[in-house]
């Protein structure tokens, strides 16, 4: 069957202006919601986005210690996964 090239027509406009419009209700709906639990726990956008600021500073005024912990992190868990890979390796080359 012959692919043939799609023309938008008025129906397509109307699916689409149908589409945004209920993805325009969710939204308010969902800025509602979210702006109501913010009210009642006492939280600002401010809060929310100065707290994400200070956090993304500490990791950069932070770096040689999360740097570090990650390392450790890196080396405990080589430290397990490489000899079982090796194993597995060895183990499988028998077969």
């Amino acid at each position: 069957m012959p692919e043939r090239d799609h023309i938008y027509d008025a129906d397509d406009h109307k699916d689409r202006r149908d589409s945004s419009g209920r993805q325009f209700l969710k939204l308010v709906l969902a800025s509602l919601l979210v702006g109501f639990v913010m009210y009642q726990s006492g939280l600002t956008p401010g809060d929310i986005f100065g707290g994400f600021g200070r956090w993304i500073g500490s990791i950069f005024s932070d770096f040689g210690t999360t740097f570090a912990t990650v390392a450790v992190w890196f080396a405990y868990g080589a430290a397990v996964v490489f000899p079982l890979w090796i194993i597995i390796r060895i183990l499988k080359s028998f077969k």
